[in-house]
């Protein structure tokens, strides 16, 4: 069978022996048999109301960046004040839409307890994309919404990564890249959990 590619597994996000083993026992054509294309939506939130510090994005340097600029493409799904949401270039789920503060925080490791606020309307654009689009997903909790670690980071740019129905997603990506709890990978409510301890 045809081997994956890097687009496949994303080489940032897993250490080079689970690399390996994924390769193996994985085939390009299985992993992209599940994947759905994500169609066009917009979420209407009402404006944050914890206003964004600045909307001069000039100085980040990211991808994300870029899209907040406009110079780079990317399919808009909803917008406060505060936050952006758009589909993830490379889709793991039936929707994996991204959602990032629009103010260049690198990480969660840079989060602190002023954040919490912020955490929440990222809380908020998530579950709403979810509930827009796969209703029946979000009441069963069919849902995984996660922040990546460092250095298990692909892009600089604090994000969540919001995908559902996750009961649908390919093994190695539900149980692998976005698997909660792990080193690697950290579920939104724990982190948000953890900045409401420093409160």
């Amino acid at each position: 069978c045809k081997l994956p590619t890097n687009d496949d597994v994303d080489e940032m996000a897993f250490p080079s022996i689970i690399r390996v083993i994924i390769a193996t026992f994985f085939s390009s054509s299985m992993l992209k048999g599940k994947q759905t294309s994500f169609q066009s939506i917009t979420v209407n939130l009402n404006q944050s109301n914890h206003p964004e510090e600045s909307s001069d994005y000039k100085d980040n340097a990211t991808p994300f960046g870029g899209i907040l600029r406009g110079e780079l493409p990317a399919l808009i799904l909803g917008e406060t004040a505060s936050v952006l949401a758009f589909e993830d270039k490379n889709p793991r789920a039936a929707l994996h839409a991204l959602v990032i503060p629009k103010r260049h925080i690198k990480s969660v490791v840079e989060l602190t307890e002023k954040d919490v606020d912020l955490m929440k309307d990222i809380h908020e654009i998530a579950t709403k994309l979810i509930m827009s689009r796969f209703p029946h997903a979000y009441k069963k909790g069919d849902f995984i919404l996660c922040f990546h670690i460092p250095p298990f980071t692909s892009v600089d740019h604090l994000h969540l990564h919001v995908l559902a129905p996750a009961s649908e997603m390919p093994w190695v990506y539900r149980f692998g890249k976005y698997l909660e709890g792990t080193f690697w990978c950290a579920s939104e409510a724990k982190i948000l959990q953890g900045l409401n301890g420093k409160t």
